[in-house]
């Protein structure tokens, strides 16, 4: 089985919506919508630079409805830490990050 390789740390990425809704840390290897709870209507995605497999830093907290990041064309919504661990991703591929207009949570890193 996949297991990841290394532990997503710092980053100079926004700490407030009016920033920006997600950045990458450590050296690009690792996405996240920043620090504390996401925001309302936060939307962003990201081009995977290597091949690999995606893997939750801690416990991905989204509003199980409503909140959640795509993979590629897929539409199949990655809400959970089991959701998205062992995901393969292929260079080029994009992953997105859609929250919608009420609960606030604690976000993801990946």
């Amino acid at each position: 089985a996949a297991v990841p390789l290394l532990t997503c740390v710092g980053g100079a990425g926004p700490t407030s919506a009016a920033q920006g809704t997600c950045f990458t840390t450590s050296s690009g290897t690792c996405f996240t919508d920043g620090p504390g709870n996401h925001g309302n209507n936060e939307r962003c995605s990201i081009s995977v630079r290597q091949s690999g497999f995606l893997f939750a830093v801690g416990t991905i907290a989204l509003e199980p409805c409503c909140d959640y990041l795509t993979v590629g064309a897929s539409s199949t919504r990655l809400q959970t830490n089991a959701q998205i661990n062992g995901v393969a991703v292929a260079a080029g591929t994009s992953i997105a990050w859609y929250s919608d207009f009420s609960v606030t949570n604690g976000g993801f890193v990946v």
